[in-house]
């Protein structure tokens, strides 16, 4: 089993907690170049933590796309055999390269992995919250086990 990053909305957590992760379809530039037949499924999970930088920028564009007062961190687990493989070659697993910008500042950037089958809620941890409401307080549950 691997491990990867995902971070998401309080609301959408406590769905994710129940039932796991479900593919959704993933809409990224970086995947536009590749012969698709058309947007594929998955779960978007960075490969590693993030820097502090590209951290503080991924929390706050989840608090401005997903209007969230409250973000989670996430830690995942999951299958090698199931991240998203290049259509023209499936012995190849994509490692996207992925970075947000406002302007020329670039908020985020790192490694990801797209894993195309469900994820069980058993293989998912909270990592942290963070809640704009309260001031920036981060609540840290069991970091790193």
């Amino acid at each position: 089993m691997r491990t990867g990053y995902h971070y998401t909305s309080y609301e959408n957590w406590k769905k994710i907690k129940k039932e796991g992760f479900i593919p959704y379809v993933i809409n990224k530039t970086e995947l536009l170049n590749f012969n698709f037949k058309e947007l594929p499924f998955g779960i978007w999970l960075w490969k590693r933590h993030l820097s502090k930088e590209a951290h503080t920028g991924v929390v706050l564009s989840q608090i401005a796309n997903k209007n969230a007062s409250k973000v989670v961190l996430l830690k995942v687990k999951y299958d090698k055999d199931d991240i998203l493989t290049d259509p023209m070659n499936d012995m190849v697993n994509f490692i996207l390269c992925h970075s947000g910008t406002v302007g020329n500042f670039v908020f985020k950037s790192g490694k990801a992995v797209v894993v195309t089958k469900p994820i069980p809620a058993f293989n998912i941890q909270l990592l942290e919250t963070f809640s704009w409401k309260d001031g920036w307080k981060t609540k840290r549950n069991s970091y790193g086990k």
